[in-house]
């Protein structure tokens, strides 16, 4: 469905958008982008939806190169910004209808699907679930996906492929499981303690050797295990057994926010454009 061969760009105030990003979506593919502020992830959907002409590399839509984009590929590209472009005088069904028609449709075609998705799609936790629903039922049908997220829970649930972005390169790419694998997949388990931390890091001699790890930072104690939850009870009870009182037990499998942050030493960040 898309192909890009080294796309680079450099914005007219010198800061550079993309450098040689090689990436592809095939029927039925759905790829993520993640990265923090700055990575080049909207300038990437915008040189892919052709948005933005590319000085640098090729692009392929449908297995034809865009350049100059046809007025049928951009009739085939379905592209949702992070930034509203809604008519303020309209309602949501009729900026929908605008938009249909300004892509060709009917009219009476373009008003059962918008009736569908209007009574699916909200911001609530199941309209996410139905957002997802909908993504996968059309990748079934060959639809290829191309979005950018910064939220762990939801590139892993909906990529096929993720691809990390950091200043404006590619760090990393591959499914969620091939990348998780490559941090090892360690359970992080943090122990609140209630009052003052330690002065200095406590003996805990009987640890399970499946802890790899453990630090001690003001008001708790981060350990990391091979096996998952498995080896909490032991955990705790050596805590408790070093005269400290726990105030609460934190959980987190590894995601791909800690993907990135192996790859490239820094945080992933919140939500962004």
């Amino acid at each position: 469905m898309f192909e890009a061969t080294e796309l680079s760009f450099t914005y007219p105030s010198g800061r550079r958008g993309l450098e040689k990003v090689s990436l592809k979506g095939d029927p039925g593919d759905r790829v993520v982008v993640m990265g923090p502020n700055g990575s080049g992830k909207s300038t990437l959907l915008r040189l892919v939806s052709t948005e933005l002409p590319s000085p640098g590399g090729s692009l392929k839509l449908f297995g034809k190169t865009s350049e100059p984009p046809s007025r049928d590929v951009r009739r085939r590209i379905g592209i949702v910004q992070d930034t509203p472009v809604h008519v303020e005088d309209l309602t949501g069904m009729e900026n929908g209808l605008l938009f249909a028609e300004l892509y060709g449709l009917l009219r009476a075609e373009a008003a059962g699907a918008l009736e569908t998705l209007f009574t699916s799609l909200g911001l609530d936790p199941p309209s996410r679930t139905a957002l997802l629903g909908i993504l996968m039922e059309r990748s079934q049908k060959g639809v290829c996906t191309l979005a950018a997220t910064n939220d762990p829970t939801l590139a892993q649930d909906l990529a096929t492929t993720v691809v990390l972005l950091h200043e404006g390169e590619v760090v990393a790419n591959g499914s969620p499981e091939t990348l998780l694998a490559k941090i090892g997949g360690a359970t992080r388990i943090v122990v609140h303690i209630q009052g003052s931390a330690p002065l200095g890091p406590t003996p805990l001699p009987g640890l399970p050797a499946d802890i790899t790890s453990i630090q001690w930072l003001p008001g708790c104690v981060i350990a990391e295990s091979r096996s998952g939850a498995d080896v909490l009870p032991k955990l705790v009870a050596e805590v408790l057994e070093a005269g400290l009182k726990i105030e609460r037990i934190e959980l987190r499998e590894p995601d791909l926010a800690d993907v990135f942050a192996f790859f490239t030493g820094q945080a992933l960040g919140p939500e962004n454009k």
